[in-house]
C-alpha cells in the first residue's frame, strides 16, 4: 500500500517512515527503498532483528511498541479481596479458555467473553474497569497492564500467565503474544492459577503500571518517535526517480485487494440468501 501511495499516486514528503508490525506476515516485510526512508519503526525487538537480516540498517530503525494511550494510565489501581468479575478478549478463543468459562461460572465468578464467536464489542478502559481479571493477548494486555490490573496472557499460543514483575520485560518482547515461552495449559489449571496467584500479582501492579508508562505510553513514544522522522529529510528528487519504476508494479497490490473485495461481497451475498432461505424453510416448517 505504501508502494502505492508514493509511486502510484505520487505523494511527497521530505519525511517518511515505515512500521513493520510482524516479523513473519509478507505484506510486513522491509520496503525495497527502506534504507532511504526517514526512518523505520519495528513493533517488538523480534521484529527489529528480523528486518536487520532482511537488509535495513540498524540506525534507520527505532523500535515503536505498541501502546496504551493516557485515558488507560489515568485509571487508578484497585485491588481487591477476591476474583468475583473476569473477562476474555479475544477472536480465537481456544477450547481451554471456553470450558475455563464454564468451570469458573461454577465456582460463581462471572465471566464474560468479548469476539467475533461471543459478544462483539469495542475494548476500551471503561469496559475492562468492571473486571477483576483480563484475559487475553496482545492489544488488550497493553491497556490491562497500563491501567494496573490483574493481566492474565493467555491465548491459541498458550500464554505466560498472569503479567508480573519477573515476566513482563519477557512477555514485552514477544508483544504478550503467548509466544517465545509460553505453554499451553488446561482448563482447571488455568482456573487455579487465576485464583490461587490472585494476591500475589496484585503485589506486582505498581511496577507492571510503570514499566508500562515508562515503555508504552502512546504520547510520549509518539513525540520521541516524530522527533527522530523530522530529522532525517528525504532527498526527494533523488528518491522518486531511484523508485519510479514501482509506479507501474505498486497497482497490482490496489487490483487484487479490489478484486478480493468484489469476491467478498458476492459470498455475502450468497450468505445472506441462503440465510434468509432457512428462515423461510423454517417458518413454513413450523406452520405445517
Amino acid at each position: 500500500l505504501l508502494d502505492y501511495v508514493l509511486f502510484g499516486i505520487g505523494v511527497k514528503s521530505r519525511h517518511i517512515c515505515y512500521i513493520s508490525l510482524s516479523s513473519f506476515e509478507p505484506y510486513e516485510a522491509l520496503p525495497e527503498y527502506g534504507n532511504d526512508l526517514s526512518l523505520i519503526g519495528a513493533i517488538t525487538v523480534e521484529v527489529k532483528n528480523k528486518l536487520i537480516k532482511e537488509g535495513c540498517y540498524k540506525e534507520k530503525i527505532k523500535l515503536f511498541p505498541n501502546y496504551a494511550t493516557n485515558e488507560y494510565f489515568n485509571c487508578q489501581i484497585v485491588k481487591n479481596a477476591k476474583v468475583n468479575k473476569i473477562c476474555i478478549v479475544s477472536n480465537h478463543v481456544p477450547k481451554e479458555l471456553a470450558e475455563f468459562k464454564v468451570i469458573a461460572e461454577k465456582q460463581n465468578i462471572k465471566v464474560d467473553i468479548f469476539g467475533i464467536q461471543y459478544t462483539p464489542k469495542y475494548i476500551d478502559e471503561k469496559i475492562l474497569n468492571k473486571y477483576d481479571v483480563i484475559i487475553s493477548i496482545g492489544k488488550t494486555i497493553y491497556y490491562a497492564t497500563a491501567m494496573g490490573k490483574p493481566a492474565y496472557c493467555y491465548g491459541r499460543f498458550g500464554g505466560y500467565g498472569y503479567i508480573n514483575k519477573n515476566n513482563i520485560k519477557k512477555a514485552f518482547k514477544y508483544n504478550f503474544s503467548g509466544r517465545g515461552f509460553g505453554e499451553k495449559k488446561k482448563s482447571n489449571e488455568i482456573l487455579d492459577e487465576i485464583i490461587n496467584n490472585y494476591n500475589n500479582v496484585q503485589s506486582d501492579l505498581e511496577y507492571v503500571k510503570k514499566f508500562a508508562y515508562d515503555n508504552f505510553n502512546f504520547e510520549k513514544n509518539i513525540e520521541n518517535f516524530i522527533e527522530k522522522v523530522l530529522n532525517n529529510n528525504i532527498d526527494e528528487n533523488k528518491f522518486y526517480k531511484k523508485y519510479f519504476y514501482l509506479n507501474r508494479r505498486s497497482r497490482l497490490y490496489v487490483e487484487r485487494m479490489n478484486t478480493y473485495n468484489n469476491e467478498f461481497n458476492n459470498l455475502k451475498k450468497a450468505y445472506l440468501e441462503l440465510v434468509n432461505y432457512k428462515l423461510l424453510y423454517d417458518k413454513e416448517v413450523k406452520k405445517n
